[in-house]
């Protein structure tokens, strides 16, 4: 009769009274048993007959689960007994609702929210609380097309307002290696103004962070998309169907992308010239940067191709412009960069000819969206990529090394 009470109850919403008498009415009915042996008795078969009227609950209706989940809990309060370990906890149940709000409406911050509640509910404890927090997970992935890499559950933390953000250190010598390869394989040992003492033999990685965030991450992927698209407009620009007129391929080109592979990432695209590339600098900036991409407004106007984001691929290049930690470990952003359309320039004197202002508006104004300075070429030293829009740029690792004296 109970149970038959309380199906009654399941689907009469707010009825807290009847749900408070219906408590009542079991509890009074245990306590005329006297003998400890026929009370466990009823225990045991009452709750194996709850069991199954529970499990059909669940499949029905969330709001019926959590009235039933309440009733147990009053049940249980009054008779100084535990809830069974098959059923879950009212807060559980709430994550399953909040779950499954969320996964239907596919929107970011309640995805978050919910993913958020059901870890402080203890989701892990429930099969099927688990499964939905996956489902959630996969959907967050998807839906800021995050990498296979990433681990999202790490991502969502426990502040569903705060950023999703985080470093990740890279181990297993074999990841490493490709890093020290690169490294080893672009330095050119060529000596230029801006280097300040004397040119090392060769650099010895220490620690490579994987740079983890979301809105960097999703503003860049919409602007290569975009950019990909524009491209299609100019047909052998991207990609570049014949790089020896512009001193040869990038030194970064093959060693970035089994960087990539080898750390589960996305493969670069070349329908919009997508390259790994250096960007040397000093320890704050380069945690900076990580956290919130780059900032135009610190670009250096006086720069040889105007205020742009310069790279390198050359690791002897990068080396010109880093400062070291207390360590003496030096920092240099490895970043996905997308130079879509290539403006290319091998003028000796760049800032005359055709002028900064030129080169910067052919990019921002114009059809192109990087300048290739080829110094190579013009001045026997290190070609030199700019972008003009910090979007068209994502920082991918924070590689620290060392300096190998000559």
């Amino acid at each position: 009769r109970a149970l038959l009470e309380l199906d009654e109850l399941l689907n009469t919403p707010d009825d807290s009274e009847r749900m408070s008498s219906s408590v009542k009415q079991l509890v009074e009915l245990r306590s005329k048993f006297t003998s400890d042996e026929l009370s466990k008795e009823l225990d045991r078969e009452f709750w194996a007959l709850f069991k199954a009227h529970y499990e059909a609950v669940f499949v029905t209706s969330t709001d019926m689960q959590t009235r039933a989940v309440e009733w147990a809990i009053a049940v249980c309060e009054q008779l100084g007994q535990t809830l069974p370990p098959w059923m879950m906890t009212k807060d559980q149940v709430e994550a399953i609702r909040k779950l499954q709000s969320a996964i239907g409406s596919g929107v970011e911050s309640e995805l978050r929210e919910a993913a958020i509640f059901a870890k402080q509910a203890d989701y892990k404890s429930d099969q099927q609380l688990a499964q939905m927090y996956e489902s959630a997970m996969e959907q967050l992935r998807k839906l800021k097309r995050l990498p296979a890499g990433w681990e999202v559950h790490d991502l969502v933390g426990d502040d569903a307002k705060a950023k999703m953000f985080k470093k990740v250190d890279i181990t297993g010598d074999s990841l490493t290696l490709q890093f020290q390869r690169l490294f080893d394989k672009t330095n050119l040992g060529l000596v230029t103004r801006d280097r300040d003492g004397a040119m090392p033999r060769g650099y010895k990685v220490q620690k490579v962070e994987s740079v983890w965030n979301v809105d960097s991450w999703s503003s860049y992927i919409g602007r290569l998309d975009a950019m990909t698209e524009q491209c299609k407009k100019f047909p052998g620009d991207a990609p570049v169907a014949d790089w020896s007129r512009w001193s040869g391929p990038l030194l970064t080109d093959k060693l970035g992308s089994d960087i990539l592979a080898a750390a589960r990432l996305p493969s670069l695209a070349a329908g919009a010239n997508e390259f790994l590339m250096l960007h040397g600098t000093n320890p704050e900036s380069a945690h900076e940067i990580a956290m919130n991409s780059f900032d135009m407004a610190f670009a250096c106007k006086t720069g040889l191709f105007g205020a742009g984001i310069y790279f390198a691929e050359s690791s002897s290049k990068s080396d010109e412009y880093v400062k070291p930690n207390k360590e003496g470990h030096f920092p240099v952003i490895m970043c996905r960069v997308a130079l879509g359309r290539i403006n290319y320039c091998d003028s000796k004197d760049p800032t005359k000819d055709p002028g900064r202002d030129k080169l910067e508006s052919s990019c921002l104004r114009g059809d192109f969206h990087s300048v290739l300075g080829d110094r190579k070429k013009a001045r026997g030293t290190y070609r030199e990529f700019v972008v003009y829009d910090h979007y068209q740029v994502y920082p991918h690792f924070i590689v620290w090394y060392s300096r190998i004296s000559g």
